[in-house]
């Protein structure tokens, strides 16, 4: 992995860098698009959107919710979205995503993910 890898919350300024991203997995978007998309999907406390960049410049995201068992009385952490850049796979950089949604569901008394 990139030692310059920071992964950090998602900001509106990303939304340029990101479509291709989008395009990558399959969902071309508009900037405008993923803009009120995001903007709306991230007014709800649960849902959680954070991006990998390396020097500064989006490489790759991840998008999850804490949500709550119909089968049993906990929450659990589920990971509804996740590419890293075809330029920069098999670097780590979706390993450490996922693991820095494992700590976060762990600081947040979340078991399951």
């Amino acid at each position: 992995m990139k030692t310059n890898l920071i992964i950090r919350p998602y900001q509106i300024e990303d939304c340029k860098h990101l479509c291709p991203l989008y395009a990558q997995l399959g969902y071309p978007v508009s900037v405008k698009g993923l803009e009120k998309r995001l903007s709306k999907l991230l007014t709800h406390d649960d849902y959680h959107f954070w991006i990998a960049a390396i020097d500064e410049y989006p490489v790759g995201f991840i998008g999850f919710a804490r949500m709550y068992m119909f089968e049993a009385d906990v929450d659990y952490v589920r990971i509804l979205a996740l590419v890293v850049d075809k330029d920069y796979r098999r670097k780590g950089i979706a390993a450490a995503l996922i693991e820095k949604v494992k700590q976060f569901a762990k600081e947040s008394g979340v078991e399951s993910l």
